[in-house]
C-alpha cells in the first residue's frame, strides 16, 4: 500500500520538482562563489533559501523552514544530515535550526 502511494504520479512530480530545484540551487551556489559580496550575492542567497523552503514545504514540512533546519532538528544523525554537513560545512544542519520554525510541519 505504501509503495503504491509513493509511486503515484503526484509524488513523482514532487520528487522531480525538488530534484530540479536542488540542481538550480547548486548552480546558483556555484555562481555565488564567483561574485563579490554585495547585492548580487545576497540576491542569489535569498533565491537559494526560497528554493530550499519550497522543497521543504513540498515534502510536508514547515514552509518557513529549510530542509537543513528540518533535518538538524528532527534527524541530526541521519545519513542525509551527514551529507549536508559534508557539502556545506561541519555543523551546517545544527546552525540551520531556527527555534521558532517547524511548528507547521504537516507530518510530525
Amino acid at each position: 500500500m505504501v509503495v503504491l502511494i509513493l509511486l503515484s504520479p503526484i509524488y513523482l512530480i514532487i520528487f522531480s520538482t525538488i530534484l530540479f530545484m536542488w540542481l538550480i540551487c547548486a548552480l546558483f551556489y556555484a555562481i555565488s562563489l564567483l561574485l563579490p559580496a554585495g547585492f548580487a550575492k545576497s540576491y542569489i542567497f535569498n533565491v537559494m533559501v526560497s528554493f530550499d523552503q519550497t522543497a521543504n514545504a513540498l515534502t510536508f514540512g514547515d514552509p518557513d523552514e529549510t530542509i537543513s533546519g528540518r533535518f538538524g532538528r528532527r534527524w541530526p544523525d541521519s545519513w542525509f544530515s551527514k551529507l549536508l554537513n559534508t557539502l556545506f560545512g561541519v555543523g551546517h544542519v545544527q546552525q540551520a535550526i531556527e527555534p521558532d520554525e517547524g511548528k507547521d510541519d504537516l507530518i510530525k
